[in-house]
């Protein structure tokens, strides 16, 4: 009532659990919707992803002076109580890379369901080969190396990642951390010659995500885990993930302003963030919830990427974060 007539942004959200005492977030969003009287209604679908025991903690996509995008890094922690195994997670970035630069893709399948990725990695191991306790954090690299070495306004040291994306080439040399498996790109399990795996300095989306137990996914060899976008004439082929298999999601944009480019899903994030410029030194952080007796913080993680980060300058395992015990080179 009394709201001025405008275009407005509407955002649901809430907590629950089902029969089983599973929490859930429930969330729902309208972009660009238009309120000219009051008391009108509207219909917003909401839906509930189950809350995330595995969570990106800080994410470092913008690079430094001078066009340096080498450092690059994705923190991922244990936002739980329990110990979670690694092994068989993927990571994957999302299209189109750059959100502002043009208008958004459209699927054959709509873009509520699913989401849609260019390339897809998946973490190592057999099954329990990379415990993560709770508290405790990974660090997955581009490149896992003393940038301070390389460049002198680089933030970080990446010598103790965990992970790193290497893609094979002779130029950038395979380095200590466990190297991520590359599992998907145009139809492909090959990396299609990449020499460097980056992401957009303008600001990427992102999602780690895992089968729900008793299904495949495969978008190699089952042609219903593979897209071609519409109404256009490449015929790249795309990753398509279920939102029931994405266990966290970030949207980040090179401005704020862009809220209906957005690529991910408002039920899996009803927001988004920019650190304002490219080259900038400048990361994405969750932010502290709350602190458990032992010391162990909890992320705010409401699926919603405005509320539950913030702007800061690029640090690894900020805030305490432990090291896993298998690093061994840390």
């Amino acid at each position: 009532k009394d709201i001025i007539p405008g275009i407005y942004s509407i955002n649901i959200s809430g907590e629950g659990k089902d029969n089983d005492d599973i929490e859930y977030l429930l969330n729902g969003n309208m972009v660009n919707q238009l309120l000219l009287n009051d008391n009108e209604k509207f219909d917003v679908k909401v839906k509930g992803i189950m809350l995330a025991a595995l969570v990106f903690k800080e994410i470092y996509y913008a690079g430094v002076p001078s066009y340096y995008f080498r450092d690059q890094f994705y923190e991922l922690y244990n936002n739980s109580t329990s110990d979670i195994y690694l092994d068989g997670i993927y990571f994957a970035s999302l299209v189109p890379g750059n959100a502002g630069a043009s208008s958004p893709m459209t699927w054959p399948d709509g873009k509520e369901d699913y989401v849609y990725a260019e390339r897809v990695w998946k973490f190592p191991g057999g099954g329990t080969d990379y415990p993560l306790k709770p508290g405790e954090s990974v660090i997955l690299a581009q490149s896992a190396r003393n940038h301070k070495e390389h460049n002198d306004a680089t933030p970080v040291d990446l010598s103790t990642a965990e992970f790193e994306f290497y893609t094979g080439s002779t130029t950038y040399p395979d380095l200590d951390a466990i190297n991520m498996e590359h599992v998907f790109y145009d139809g492909k399990v090959n990396n299609g010659g990449l020499y460097q795996y980056m992401n957009p300095v303008f600001g990427p989306a992102m999602v780690i995500f895992k089968e729900i137990e008793g299904q495949t996914w495969d978008p190699i060899n089952d042609p219903q885990w593979s897209v071609m976008e519409m109404g256009v004439t490449s015929t790249q082929l795309y990753a398509k993930i279920p939102i029931e298999y994405v266990w966290d999601a970030v949207e980040t944009l090179n401005n704020s302003t862009i809220l209906d480019r957005k690529r991910v899903p408002g039920l899996l994030d009803s927001g988004g963030i920019s650190v304002g410029n490219i080259y900038c030194g400048l990361s994405v952080a969750r932010k502290i919830e709350s602190t458990r007796e032992d010391g162990i913080h909890i992320y705010k993680d409401t699926n919603n990427t405005t509320e539950d980060f913030e702007v800061v300058e690029p640090e690894i395992r900020r805030n305490g974060a432990k090291i896993p015990s298998w690093n061994t080179w840390k």
